[in-house]
Parts: C-alpha cells; structure tokens; sequence
C-alpha cells in the first residue's frame, strides 16, 4: 500500500467516524436515545459503499453513447406507422384493410426516402431505385408484387426492408 493511499484511508476513517460521533450526538441531544453502536454501523456501511464506489467510479471508462448509438435505428423504432402495419399482423384482418397496407407501405417508402434522403421517387426515378434496392423498387412499380409483398407471409420481409432505408 502506498503511502498516498494510507493517508487516504486515514482521512476517510476519521471522516467516518466524525459523522458518526456527529450524529450520536445530534441524537442525544434532541432525546432520541441513540443505540451508538447502532448509528456506528449505519454510518460505516454507507460510508463504505461510497468510499467504494467513487474509488472504482475513478477507475471505469466514461462511455459514449452518442458514437454507439445509430440514429436512425433509433427514430425508425419509434415510427407509428410502422408500429401500426406491425399490429396488422397480430390482429384478425378484413379485406379492406389489406386493400390499404399495400398503399400504407407505400406511402412509407416515399417519406422515408424524404426524410432520410430527401429524394422525391417521382421526380427522381434513378436515385430513389438506387436507395430502395430490387426488391422495393419492383414493389413501388408492379401492382401485383406490391399486392403479393403487403400480404401475411411477406409482410413481416417487407417491413424489414423499409425500417432499413
């Protein structure tokens, strides 16, 4: 043990037991009758737990988790309408409904890409073939794969590929 050490566990032993001679006194006093061995002991654990936490809080590395953190993982879970075609495959559905996912999804892909990337799939065929990848380009352009896509079985695929836009 070193001696910069020594004299710190000197310093937080006399801290210790000032408080808790402090508080004995303080007890006696106001004629709360104090038990001093007990108050003695209170005083040591707490005093302990915090020697020992701010001497291994000292020793961790701080963590930051803005560089961890991926942003848009973070806003494409709080998407409602993503939550919302989710709760679609968790439900008994109608036939309307199924009508308006396949619309739904497409909405979706077109403000996402506006968000994200700030492209218009309209005004900008190429671009936005480029983001979406195959498989939501194929979906955006032919009725009868967005129609197969938004159904039961590849819902789930699809919802995929568009939180990863």
């Amino acid at each position: 043990m070193t001696t910069a050490m020594r004299r710190r566990w000197w310093r937080r032993l006399v801290l210790t037991v000032l408080v808790a001679l402090v508080a004995s006194i303080a007890m006696l006093l106001l004629g709360m009758h104090p038990r001093v061995v007990l108050i003695c002991g209170i005083v040591m654990v707490i005093a302990t737990i915090c020697w020992f936490t701010l001497d291994v809080g000292s020793l961790v590395e701080e963590i930051d988790w803005e560089r961890h953190a991926d942003r848009r993982q973070i806003w494409v879970r709080s998407d409602q309408r993503v939550n919302l075609i989710r709760a679609r495959l968790h439900r008994e559905r109608r036939r309307d409904e199924w009508a308006s996912t396949a619309d739904q999804l497409a909405d979706l892909i077109d403000a996402r890409l506006r968000s994200f990337h700030g492209i218009d799939r309209v005004a900008e065929p190429e671009a936005a073939a480029d983001i979406l990848g195959h498989e939501l380009s194929v979906f955006m352009d032919d009725p009868d794969i967005r129609r197969r896509m938004s159904g039961l079985r590849a819902l789930p695929t699809t919802l995929t590929l568009i939180e990863r836009l």
